[in-house]
C-alpha cells in the first residue's frame, strides 16, 4: 500500500508532458518559387548541411513541372526536385536555416510547397488553379500525417514569391489580392484541415525584374505595391531578392534566380518568418 501511495504522489507531482505540435509553412508562387534554375544549380558546398528533420510535401503544378512517371506528393526530406530540368526554389535554404535555428525544441516543422511555372495573380483568386492547388496540397499533406503523432497542427506563415508575370490590372491589384489571399486561407484552411490558422502570418518575397525592368500598369509596379503592403502590416514580412544573381544560360527572360540565389532567398525567408513568429 505504501508503494502504491508513493507512486500516486509522484505521478501527481510530475507535470504531464506537453504534446508535440507540427508548425507548418506554405510556399507558393510562380517560377522563382518553383525554382526554374535551368542548369544553374547551387554550388555543392551551399547544399551542406542537407536538411534532415523538416517534413517536406511538394505538390508543384503547371506544364514545366510535368514528370514521367508523375510525381505523387508524399512526406519526404527537402531536396532538389526534378522536372523538365532540375528545380529548386527557396525551400532548401529555408529548411537549412529553420533546422539550424530550432525555434520549437521538441516540436516538428513542415513545409508544404505548391508552386507553378508562371502566370499572374489571378490564379490565386478563389476558384483559380493556384488557390485550389494550395488548399488541396495543405489538406492532403495534413491528412497524410501519421496518426496520433501531433496534438496540434499550427499554420505559421504563407511564403509567397510571385509577381513577375502580373499584367494589366493584376499589377495594380496585387496588394489587395494578396491581402485577400491571406484572409481566404485563414478562413478556408481550418475547416479543410483541422489545423490552427489563427496566427497565420505571411512573408512576401520581392518579385524579380525582367532584364532589370519592372512591368508597369498605370505607372505602378507589383513590387512597389507589395512592399507598401508589407510596410503597412505587422503580420506581413518582406524579403529583398534583387541583389541576387540570375541564371546565366538556359533562359532568355532575364528573370530567374540561380541555385545559389535560391539558397540565400530561402534563408532570408526563414529569418523573416521567425521574426514574425517571435517579435521582440
Amino acid at each position: 500500500m505504501r508503494i502504491v501511495s508513493l507512486l500516486l504522489m509522484l505521478s501527481l507531482a510530475v507535470p504531464a508532458l506537453a504534446g508535440k505540435t507540427l508548425h507548418v509553412y506554405i510556399l507558393t508562387g510562380q517560377s522563382n518559387s518553383l525554382g526554374a534554375i535551368k542548369g544553374n544549380p547551387a554550388a555543392p558546398e551551399r547544399l551542406r548541411p542537407a536538411p534532415e528533420r523538416l517534413r517536406f510535401w511538394q505538390a508543384n503544378f503547371g506544364s514545366y513541372n510535368r514528370v514521367t512517371p508523375p510525381h505523387i506528393p508524399h512526406w519526404e526530406k527537402v531536396r532538389p526536385q526534378r522536372a523538365a530540368q532540375e528545380v529548386m526554389g527557396p525551400e532548401y535554404g529555408f529548411a537549412q536555416a529553420l533546422e539550424a535555428a530550432n525555434p520549437w525544441p521538441g516540436d516538428d516543422i513542415a513545409l508544404i510547397k505548391a508552386s507553378r511555372d508562371g502566370g499572374g495573380n489571378t490564379h490565386w483568386l478563389p476558384g483559380g488553379d493556384a488557390y485550389t492547388a494550395v488548399t488541396n496540397a495543405v489538406a492532403s499533406a495534413i491528412a497524410a500525417l501519421p496518426k496520433d503523432t501531433y496534438d496540434a497542427v499550427r499554420l505559421e506563415a504563407l511564403l509567397y514569391l510571385q509577381g513577375e508575370s502580373n499584367k494589366g490590372d493584376e499589377i495594380s491589384a496585387a496588394p489587395k489580392r494578396f491581402a485577400a489571399l491571406l484572409d481566404n486561407l485563414r478562413r478556408d484552411l481550418p475547416p479543410l484541415t483541422g489545423a490552427d490558422a489563427s496566427s497565420l502570418k505571411a512573408v512576401l518575397c520581392e518579385p524579380a525584374t525582367w532584364h532589370g525592368r519592372d512591368l508597369l500598369h498605370n505607372g505602378v509596379t507589383t513590387r512597389d505595391g507589395l512592399k507598401a503592403l508589407a510596410d503597412a502590416r505587422e503580420d506581413i514580412g518582406w524579403v529583398p531578392t534583387r541583389d541576387q544573381p540570375k541564371i546565366t544560360h538556359g533562359d532568355a527572360m532575364g528573370v530567374h534566380y540561380n541555385g545559389d540565389a535560391q539558397i540565400v532567398i530561402g534563408r532570408r525567408l526563414a529569418a523573416e518568418a521567425l521574426r514574425l513568429a517571435k517579435p521582440e
